[in-house]
């Protein structure tokens, strides 16, 4: 009798935990490969980010050769006119003539996102370049585009788009700055002063007649 109870409690019980376990197992692989997944894409946009911030910093300092080590073998850099630079010795002959032509010029970065596509990630951003000892600066929006290739994370393509600030109403009437100051006009039926100055946000030209 004992023993009967014995078999009948181990049908019992053996098949519920049977049917507990083949009804988790494919849950917790697929976890696993999600979280497996989620983590290489974290550790590659970290990578990135730091490879990011390697370039801009080798860029300020006017180091072609590590920009361009930065770069696949085929990269390539696409500037905000379109003109494409193929290969590692385009690239470097243009940055060559950049720094040469504009020694010191000075690049701030701000990526706003790095995303994973299949086997590549897209960083977008905007970028500013300021030449030394000028006023004057340019500002792109950029797309980033890096490949793997022996373990290691390198631009396959990068693309400045312009993004110059739309005109402010002082930008359309600076050709009319030589107006600001002081002018008579005397004649024989009377005088005419004009006086022109900017207004405070610099967005109008005032004038004031008297006659």
């Amino acid at each position: 009798m004992k023993r009967a109870m014995t078999l009948a409690l181990a049908l019992v019980v053996f098949p519920v935990s049977s049917s507990i376990l083949i009804s988790q197992e494919p849950a917790s692989k697929a976890t696993i490969v999600q979280s497996t997944v989620q983590s290489a894409e974290t550790e590659a946009i970290a990578l990135i980010r730091g490879n990011s911030d390697k370039l801009a910093a080798a860029f300020n300092n006017g180091k072609v050769d590590e920009i361009t080590s930065m770069f696949l073998s085929n990269g390539e850099m696409i500037d905000e006119a379109g003109t494409i630079y193929q290969g590692q010795q385009e690239i470097k002959n243009v940055l060559s003539e950049l720094f040469k032509q504009f020694p010191g010029t000075v690049l701030t970065k701000n990526t706003e996102s790095l995303r994973m596509v299949g086997p590549i990630v897209i960083e977008e951003g905007t970028r500013t370049m300021k030449a030394k000892d000028s006023a004057s600066r340019s500002q792109f929006r950029y797309i980033a585009v890096w490949g793997k290739i022996d373990n290691t994370w390198k631009v396959a393509s990068f693309r400045d788009i312009a993004d110059d600030p739309a005109p402010t109403p002082n930008d359309f009437l600076q050709p009319l700055e030589w107006l600001v100051g002081d002018w008579v006009n005397q004649g024989a039926d009377g005088n005419v002063a004009i006086s022109y100055r900017w207004s405070e946000d610099k967005n109008y030209l005032l004038g004031e007649f008297k006659i």
